[in-house]
């Protein structure tokens, strides 16, 4: 189907203020050749950026090419090459910048050779996921400096699954990249990668229903379910309820709003949340200003979603009950 900082600069403070809107950047598209991970290279570039020559690559030759963000803006050697192999182009770039690169089954990955950036090297989602994610394909291109929960929300979409990160993990950005036709583990892998977010970085909490990432310093928490043991047996059935949830999306299912828009407060999506759950959904008035970024569920019982959603902020205060009148989303 298709569509510069490391460990120590994730920061966990300010995660319960609203958040710079992103830089545009281009949504999720389909590269022009997404079966072939590797194709001949005929292409001409006489001046441009890094960033630019890894789009042009996507757009008229294919192949998999993904960039460490940050890389974007240095400047691209001039290119005049002719039905040669594509290794002979990630050559010609690596030797002319001054970059390194890591040859993966579908996409070579360009990175700076500092030695700090070696363990992005090492990334290895797969065996973390559940079986039936590994068994999925998607091809992907975004552009730099896309938000990690704009990719996280367009491959949940596009695959009808459940990929989400807290906000220290969602809001690292993603390199530029186009990539063909792949495991859903190796695309993950290569956009890990371009957002400099070695495994080190993020801790990951899979089931059959849903991927977590978790930055590597996420408190423990206990139940967001504060009221369990008082629930009715018709409120406990609601909670099993599986619901497709988005939250934050852009209206009639377009994207292009949401690449460039950056969080909203939790006020603004209540009453899509009350929609989509089938109950009236609320917060306290702490809450209401607290940033919520677009994110993709499907299929996932209601108590989960509610768990994922209060999840994604990164401290161990808050949580939700169910009352007669719905759901209130408050602190412990």
């Amino acid at each position: 189907m298709c569509l510069l900082a490391g460990v120590a600069g994730l920061c966990l403070a300010g995660c319960a203020t609203k958040r710079s809107e992103k830089p545009a950047a281009p949504s999720a598209t389909t590269p022009s050749r997404p079966s072939e991970p590797f194709p001949t290279v005929t292409l001409e570039q006489d001046y441009g950026t890094l960033g630019e020559l890894v789009r042009r690559v996507g757009e008229d030759v294919g192949g998999g090419l993904v960039l460490m963000h940050g890389l974007e803006p240095a400047p691209a050697p001039i290119i005049h090459l002719k039905n040669v192999p594509y290794a002979q182009l990630i050559s010609q770039i690596t030797e002319e910048t001054g970059q390194a690169a890591q040859q993966n089954p579908h996409y070579y990955f360009v990175y700076s050779p500092a030695p700090v950036y070696n363990s992005l090297l090492s990334q290895q989602l797969g065996p973390q996921l559940p079986e039936h994610y590994r068994a999925l394909t998607v091809s992907a291109a975004f552009g730099g400096g896309t938000a990690l929960y704009n990719v996280l929300a367009t491959i949940s979409r596009s695959l009808g699954v459940t990929l989400v990160a807290d906000n220290v993990i969602s809001d690292a950005a993603c390199g530029e990249l186009t990539l063909p036709e792949a495991p859903l583990p190796d695309v993950l892998d290569a956009v890990f990668k371009s957002a400099l977010l070695p495994p080190e970085a993020y801790q990951i909490e899979a089931t059959e229903d849903y991927v977590l990432f978790l930055n590597a310093r996420s408190p423990v928490l206990g139940p967001t379910l504060l009221n369990e043991s008082a629930l009715s047996e018709t409120q406990r059935q609601q909670l099993e309820k599986r619901v497709d949830l988005e939250v934050a999306g852009g209206p009639n299912g377009s994207t292009d709003e949401l690449f460039t828009r950056g969080d909203v407060s939790l006020h603004e999506v209540l009453g899509a949340l009350s929609t989509q759950c089938g109950m009236t959904v609320t917060c306290t008035p702490a809450l209401v200003d607290f940033p919520v970024t677009w994110t993709v569920m499907h299929q996932v019982p209601m108590r989960v979603a509610l768990d994922l959603l209060i999840r994604q902020w990164p401290v161990a205060q808050f949580g939700y009950e169910v009352t007669e009148a719905g759901i209130l989303i408050r602190e412990r």
